[in-house]
């Protein structure tokens, strides 16, 4: 069997030889008819995809139980839902595309034949199989893209393969080929003298950087008259034609992957028109470029290669932008249009017909945004009265179109698509032959079944394509075959890079391997249908023979990419899992080392990449071999996992060139290790497409702004956002988007610890800048994105939190009667997204930064909250706890020392409810608190350490105030349980009814009234809490609790020199008056001290010298010494937290806010916000509104002298396209020591 080896040369292969796949190509069948509305057959379009195939053409292939499911369904070159039994490996061989002579004609024509043919029964099923060359399979960064997909229309064999042997280059590839594009084979002494060139090019410049601007300067002056195409950012553009020329350049060795990274250029130029004259211009340009750089080194044979490569490349371009470009606008235009979301709540539940509610939202490229508008497409199509597949539309059922496209479909295809295997025309096909209004009472009656309370309208259907899918899926009868949904999911994938051959490849893969773990039956045919119904009644304003021809086009090879993997992910998973099963440790450690020494072996420099210790890269390899089976496993996971990887390399800055030869190093290692030709298929074919995805997001995430975040420099990170178009400069500081994951550049940035750069970024995101029609402002951006910012700030990155709150701020420069305006933009410290509010302020308190929470912006919303909202209900929440004080201060302290007799017996009836009230109303709240707070601590295993380890206690008592309440707690159950009033109750009078004096309480008394005392310390303890009131109050009370160290370290040792002086003076062993015994001496010192001691006493010592001796020393050591100490101790530690004392008093006060506002209402709370009026735009000055969100005051001139306007405007285009002009006047400190530097160098040469 003949066939193309992966050089695209001719080779023989045995029918039965194994089936093989290259890395990145999946294998694809057959051919299909089209059908329009207009009846008749429609020329087949050129297949999409062009790789080696295998099964029975497009037609039925029924899989071996363990495929898709338990059979497989297509649709033969007839359209008739047949059944196979297997794939035909011994199927014959043809061309890779059945195309017409040269000179055949156009497109049209070409499909005009092709449909003759078939129309005959003359066109045949074509068939190919690709056997691999096992000794040439290498599976290097270019494979990473994917074979080429596309087939050609008219392809003739112009092209003449360079010969090593010989001639090294025909004369095909010396001009510029505009009607053929096939693979080439380039000679490999050609391709190692690029590749040299190459490399000494980027050798040569300082960075890749400096590469990509050498190389734009080169296609910016090459030709001054098509200047005004360069509407990319210069930074932008510049990187993506180092990156275009670089995935040619380590592709020239494979042709098919060669082949691939050509067609995917030519799809991204398809909207410039190139002309084989622009084409030999920046041919010119960059071999021009090339020669200077290298200074005479490139040598004929390269500049020959290169000359032929450059033409090969731009008549691709020209190839593509005339064979594809019309019929991909085509589906970019028209999926614009089905895709709008409407504003009916209909889309989300009308028709969900057993369908998950999951819709895609896909966003509007440009070019399909300026087709739609040219061709005046209305996306609102949520009223039209149309039937569920007729395309009939406002309600016109007799039009030629709709009629010819709803009962018959137009073609052979559609009618004969219908038939099921019997070839009775099936029940959901019957539906849509129908006319349009029988299939309007239809779909009324599936709803009334579906929803029977719901009200039926004819002409309420969805708007946009998923709902519409759905809706059609239901009333064609396929509303029980969930694994559509699993290709809804990528199908707005698929159809965004339909021009990206080696996403769409990528894309069909996964998707393959979502369907695999379906066990029933796949018909792709019902998608198709209900696709096609879909889109007709969608975009029926244009429908005609060309969409038809395009979306049919799109699908039959998307069907054909899918069918060539069916059968083949279950079986490679079980082979891949005895693999890895029988890997023993000796096995896993050899598999390690062996493919780090292959890797470091192809690309020497990876190992300035993996810095790792040993362990850690075993480690990573265990993990890479965990993700091939688990890709089998859980597709749909394991993709966004790897993507998320990805996006994480691009924080790394990890080259994409290194991932080819880390794929190639792997597979050889496993082939190594066993020989059974199924395992290494399987894991080949699952570790390249996870390199190909790790590649594809690396490429997509690689951003100036990311690039800039690795080098950590402040003027790169400003150099990169000065290319960003005004209208999204601030996500491209936010937000990096690939797939269905998404990484943050700022908070990289702050995960890496480029502070420099994250400090850069939120200056330039928190600037107002301005033209004449907006503001440009990134604060709500900012928080919309990351609603954390500030918890992620006060935990990863404290220095950034003076940055981002200085740009909450805006001071107007002009001041009138010495008063200036400034607005706090505090929105979104006090109120989140969904309207609540904010947990801001309890990060900030966590940081225990008293200087942060004295912040200008903190000071004015905090105030706003407390003086608004929480201080009134503080108090409130306070009156209980004061009421009971004050209850407890009258018993105990009043009540009690009034007299007891027959004639006070109110005052005994007071006292004895004044306990009851304490002891209920008190004491019940206290025990209910401390068991809420019990259980907590003991749910979250909340316990510390005291005692050196030995005892645990739970969380809460370490702040004071639960300890003091947990104490007071104590306190009053001693109480209640020795209250004598309770003792003496079984043992009165009648005429002394509640007394505490009785013969049996005299024991429980002395306990009560001490635990009373301690009871009332705690409560004016407790009292503290209020001084949170005044911030002047509380800032000295919390001075008197920084200073109480100080205080203890003096009495400490005070109270060493009254125990030496006591204990010296007891050892002579004589008796003086006072002094007689240890304690007597130490009292007797201590009123010394404190001038208590009678001077007579004194006087009469003075006979004894010994004893005023250390009396006179005890005075000049404590009262001399000592208090003059404590002073000084006192003094310093004043002013060391003087200057924080006001941060640490609104510290506390935070605290107790952040505790007040969970018990305001929502009422009160929206009330509140209402008063604010955050949401009105603030005026900057008189006249001039700006912007919303924030709280604007007055404040004096003198405290923050501005200068300069804090609002940078900005003349010319208002677009929101446009990119800003460089800003005058910018020099930051590095420039600053670069001129230095620059200026020193020069004043030593002259030296």
């Amino acid at each position: 069997m003949a066939g193309r080896d992966d050089r695209g040369e001719i080779t023989e292969a045995p029918p039965d030889s194994p089936e093989t796949s290259d890395m990145l190509e999946s294998n694809h069948s057959g051919d299909s008819i089209a059908t329009v509305s207009d009846g008749g057959a429609v020329p087949a379009a050129p297949p999409l995809i062009a790789s080696e195939s295998t099964g029975r053409g497009a037609g039925s292939l029924s899989e071996e139980p363990g495929s898709w499911g338990a059979s497989w369904r297509g649709t033969d070159k007839q359209g008739s839902a047949t059944e196979g039994s297997g794939s035909d490996k011994q199927g014959s061989l043809t061309p890779r595309s059945l195309t017409p002579k040269e000179g055949s004609g156009s497109d049209k024509e070409a499909d005009e034949d092709a449909h003759k043919d078939d129309a005959n029964g003359n066109a045949a099923d074509t068939n190919a199989k690709a056997d691999d060359d096992d000794e040439d399979e290498k599976i290097n960064n270019s494979q990473m893209t994917g074979d080429s997909i596309f087939e050609d229309e008219d392809s003739d064999d112009g092209y003449g393969y360079m010969d090593s042997a010989g001639q090294e280059c025909s004369s095909a590839m010396t001009e510029i080929q505009e009607r053929t594009f096939e693979e080439i084979k380039l000679p490999d002494a050609v391709v190692a003298e690029i590749v040299s060139s190459w490399s000494l090019f980027l050798a040569a410049m300082s960075s890749r950087e400096a590469a990509a601007e050498a190389l734009y300067s080169a296609f910016y002056e090459a030709a001054p008259s098509l200047q005004p195409l360069f509407r990319t950012p210069r930074g932008v553009m510049a990187v993506r034609i180092l990156n275009g020329i670089i995935s040619v350049v380590v592709s020239l060795d494979q042709p098919k992957a060669l082949k691939t990274a050509v067609e995917t250029l030519g799809f991204q130029h398809m909207d410039l028109e190139v002309t084989a004259a622009r084409v030999t211009m920046f041919r010119d340009a960059v071999i021009d470029l090339l020669e200077m750089e290298l200074n005479g080194h490139m040598s004929s044979r390269a500049r020959l290669g290169w000359s032929s490569i450059l033409n090969y490349i731009g008549g691709a371009y020209i190839y593509v932008r005339t064979h594809y470009s019309e019929r991909l606008k085509i589906i970019a235009s028209s999926w614009v249009v089905a895709s709008v979301r409407q504003k009916s709540s209909l889309r989300r539940g009308r028709a969900k017909a057993r369908f998950p509610t999951a819709v895609l939202n896909p966003s509007k490229t440009r070019m399909a945004a300026e087709l739609a508008d040219e061709s005046q497409l209305d996306g609102d199509t949520g009223g039209r009265q149309i039937s569920a597949d007729t395309g009939s539309q406002d309600g016109e059922e007799g039009s030629k179109d709709g009629s010819k496209d709803g009962s018959k479909d137009g073609s052979k295809d559609g009618s004969k698509s219908r038939k099921d295997g019997n070839g009775k025309i099936s029940k959901s096909h019957q539906a849509e032959a129908l006319p349009s209004r029988t299939t309007r009472k239809m779909v009324d009656l599936l709803e009334d079944a579906e929803n029977p309370s719901s009200k039926k309208k004819a002409n309420e259907v969805p708007g946009e394509f998923f709902g519409m899918f759905r809706f059609n899926a239901a009333v064609m009868g396929f509303g029980s075959s969930p694994w559509m949904d699993e290709i809804l999911g990528s199908f707005d994938t698929i159809v965004r890079n339909v021009g990206n051959p080696g996403r769409l490849q990528e894309e069909c893969d996964t998707l393959a391997l979502r369907l695999s773990k379906y066990t029933g039956t796949i018909n792709l045919a019902e998608f198709k249908a209900v696709m096609l119904a879909s889109l007709r009644s969608l975009v029926s304003e244009v429908w005609d023979q060309s969409h038809e021809v395009a979306w049919i086009w799109l699908w039959e090879n998307v069907d054909r990419m899918l069918k060539a993997l069916a059968g083949k992910p279950r079986q490679q998973e079980k082979a891949l899992g005895r693999f890895i099963i029988t890997l023993t440790e000796e096995k896993q450690n050899f598999l390690r080392s062996e493919l780090y020494r292959r890797f470091f072996a192809l690309a020497p420099g990876g190992q300035d990449y993996f810095k790792q210790s040993t362990t850690r890269l075993y480690w990573l390899v265990d993990k890479v071999l965990e993700m091939t089976i688990e890709l089998y496993r859980d597709p749909k996971m394991m993709a966004n996992e790897i993507s998320a990887v990805g996006l994480r390399h691009v924080g790394y800055g990890i080259p994409t060139e290194l991932f080819g030869p880390y794929v190639s190093g792997f597979v050889e290692v496993v082939r190594s290790m066993t020989d059974d030709t199924e395992i290494q298929e399987a894991f080949r074919w699952s570790l390249s497409l996870l390199g190909r995805i790790m590649v594809r997001t690396i490429d997509e995430g690689s951003t100036v702004v990311m690039k800039a975040i690795n080098t950590n420099s402040a003027k790169q990170l400003r150099k990169a956002v000065q290319c960003a178009p005004r209208g999204v400069r601030a996500m491209w500081c936010l937000d990096v988007t690939v797939g269905a994951q998404s990484i943050s550049p700022l908070y990289w940035a702050i995960e890496s610890s480029s502070l420099e750069a994250a400090d850069a970024m939120l200056r330039d995101l928190l600037v107002i800048r301005a033209d004449r029609e907006k503001y440009y402002y990134g604060v709500d951006d900012l928080f919309g994105r990351h609603p954390d910012i500030m918890y992620r700030l006060c935990q990863d990155a404290v220095s950034l939190l003076p940055t981002l709150l200085d740009g909450l701020i805006w001071r107007s420069r002009i001041s009138v009667e010495g008063q200036r305006r400034v607005n706090y933009y505090v929105k979104h410290l006090i109120v989140d997204a969904e309207g609540n509010f904010s947990n801001n302020l309890a990060w900030l308190v966590s940081a225990e930064d008293p200087l942060l929470v004295c912040h200008p912006a903190v000071v004015i919303f905090s105030d706003l909250l407390w003086d608004g909202l929480a201080r009134s209900y503080f108090v409130m929440t306070r009156c209980w706890f004061l009421s009971t004080l004050v209850v407890f201060i009258v018993c105990q302290s009043y009540l009690q020392h009034l007299p007891e007799d027959a004639n006070n017996e109110l005052s005994r009836y007071a006292m004895c409810a004044c306990r009851i009230f304490i002891y209920v109303g008190n004491l019940g709240q206290l025990m209910k608190a401390q068991v809420k707070h019990l259980m907590t601590d003991c749910k979250q295993n909340h316990f510390v350490s005291i005692a050196a380890g030995s005892l645990r206690i739970p969380r809460y008592l370490t702040y004071w105030k639960e300890a003091c309440g947990f104490l007071l707690m104590i306190a009053l159950m001693i109480m209640c349980s020795q209250d004598p009033i309770f003792h003496c109750l079984q043992n009165h009078s009648s005429e002394m009814l509640f007394t505490r004096k009785c013969a049996e309480a005299s024991l429980q008394r002395n306990i009560y009234s001490k635990a009373s005392m301690i009871a009332m310390i705690l409560y004016w303890i407790l009292c503290i809490d209020l001084t949170v009131l005044s911030t002047r109050v509380s800032a000295f009370v919390l001075i008197c609790g920084r200073v109480v160290s100080e205080v203890g370290l003096f009495l400490f040792t005070f109270a060493f020199f009254i125990a030496t002086c006591a204990t010296s003076v007891c050892a002579r062993g004589r008796a003086i008056e006072a002094f007689e015994n240890i304690p007597e001496s130490a009292l007797s010192f201590f009123e010394i001290a404190m001038h208590m001691f009678p001077l007579p006493s004194l006087h009469a010592k003075e006979q004894d010298g010994l004893l005023m001796i250390f009396v006179v020393l005890f005075i000049l050591m404590v009262v001399v010494f000592l208090l003059s100490l404590l002073a000084v101790q006192l003094n310093g530690a004043y002013q060391a937290i003087y200057a924080d004392m006001m941060g640490y008093a609104r510290l506390n006060r935070g605290k107790v806010l952040c505790e007040t506002m969970k018990s305001v209402s929502k009422k009160r709370w929206h009330r509140f916000l209402d008063g604010l009026k955050l949401d009105e735009r603030l005026e900057f000055n008189e006249g001039d509104i700006g912007l919303a969100g924030g709280i604007q005051v007055r404040e004096h001139s003198n405290l923050h002298p501005t200068a300069k306007d804090a609002i940078i405007r900005f003349g010319g285009s208002t677009s929101a396209e446009m990119v800003w002009p460089q800003e005058e006047n910018v020099i930051d400190e590095e420039n600053k020591f670069d001129r230095l530097e620059r200026f020193l160098l020069k004043a030593s040469h002259f030296e």
